[in-house]
């Protein structure tokens, strides 16, 4: 344990994250991990990742360096303590981040839900909006004027009789 909590080589991170090395390396370019540090143990330079920063990536490592099982039920909650002195820091229940990241993903879906059906219901609304335009009565009628009336349109007439061919 170091000042940071419990570190990670990038190796150490891969297996326990269940991901790949290359996944990491990348993560560390993106800096997704803002405390990790490069540090030289035996003569090689190596990655030194806190769990602290594979948590806040999104990564759930589990505390032996194994991939996680999750089919497998645990039996007890597994906690990580981030420094050796408990009072001062936190202590990392895998399980419970690993159940609030399930609510928020769930969250977030009934969030997207909503959102989709509310834009439903506006278009909805739209639509009725115009039918309603539709059935409202015109423009008022022409005012009656003491004058004349015009017609604008011709005042139709009786259809002309066609004579028949044998009385031309």
């Amino acid at each position: 344990m170091s000042e940071r909590g419990h570190l990670f080589t990038l190796k150490e991170a891969a297996r326990s994250c269940d991901v790949s090395a290359q996944t990491i390396r990348r993560r560390l370019r993106d800096d997704a991990f803002p405390n990790a540090t490069k540090e030289t143990l035996d003569g090689v330079e190596t990655w030194q990742i806190p769990l602290g920063d594979l948590l806040a990536a999104g990564f759930s490592p589990t505390s032996d360096g194994r991939p996680s099982q999750p089919s497998e039920p645990a039996t007890a909650p597994t906690t990580d303590v981030v420094d050796e002195h408990p009072a001062a820091t936190p202590v990392v229940d895998v399980d419970e981040v690993a159940e609030l990241r399930a609510e928020l993903i769930e969250a977030q879906h009934r969030a997207e839900l909503a959102e989709a059906r509310a834009e439903e219901r506006q278009r909805s609304i739209d639509i009725l909006e115009r039918q309603v335009l539709m059935l409202m009565p015109g423009p008022a009628s022409p005012t009656v004027n003491d004058g004349p009336v015009v017609l604008t349109e011709p005042v139709p007439t009786a259809p002309l009789r066609r004579r028949r061919w044998w009385q031309r």
